[in-house]
């Protein structure tokens, strides 16, 4: 579309009471630029020709003026949810978009937010500082799960090491019991080659002696 057809979509929108955020989705335009266009085409147009005011403008207007929500509710006759709305665009209008913004994500729990807002007032601490704190506060519970993390492997380091010990004595004592074994069959061994030279030594003797009587005997 042309910037003409645009602005001619904007006042059509804006007089079907659409408020000003979904008309910048429909017709692609800045808030500032469909503002413009709304506050010309509800204002005088410096021709003297005055333009029928929608409610969605005459709530601007009141607001502007300093009119509260119920007292703009009232005059306009809209429900909670209209006027809201529309509060939320008068001051989106007035360049508080970031306030909006944080209207929205604290729908629901503002009253959290506010009291929050006090206790720190009153305990004298900056919401940087409490920011800091609280980003202080998860690096303490992430250390705290990793010293976790290091107590239960330390846990199982220690099972480990009371395992290998057992282990060990185990072996000690299976070594023990096999040099037994093999010092036993060591002492065996020697007293048989032992017995077997006595004897070997004894029949060598004997024989000695039998030569020598019969040597005698011729």
């Amino acid at each position: 579309m042309t910037r003409e057809e645009k602005e001619k979509k904007v006042i059509e929108l804006f007089e079907k009471g659409m408020n000003i955020r979904d008309i910048a989705k429909r017709v692609h335009l800045s808030f500032t630029d469909i503002g413009n266009t709304t506050r010309k085409h509800s204002g005088d147009d410096g021709l003297g020709r005055s333009k029928k005011y929608s409610k969605h403008s005459q709530a601007l207007q009141l607001f502007q003026r300093g009119f509260t929500k119920l007292q703009v509710a009232i005059e306009l006759g809209l429900t909670d949810s209209e006027i809201i709305e529309e509060y939320k665009q008068f001051m989106v209008l007035n360049g508080f978009d970031g306030f909006c913004e944080f209207y929205e994500q604290m729908a629901g729990d503002m009253e959290s937010y506010l009291l929050l807002h006090q206790e720190l007032k009153l305990a004298g601490v900056s919401v940087r500082d409490a920011i800091e704190g609280i980003k202080c506060a998860r690096q303490l519970n992430q250390l705290k799960f990793e010293r976790d993390g290091v107590l239960r492997e330390d846990v199982r380091l220690k099972w480990e090491i009371r395992k290998s010990s057992n282990e060990l004595e185990e072996l000690k004592r299976r070594k023990n019991s096999v040099l037994g074994i093999l010092q036993e069959a060591n002492a065996a061994v020697w007293n048989e080659i032992a017995e077997k030279e006595r004897i070997q030594e004894t029949t060598i003797h004997t024989r000695t002696r039998r030569r020598r009587i019969r040597d005698t005997q011729k």
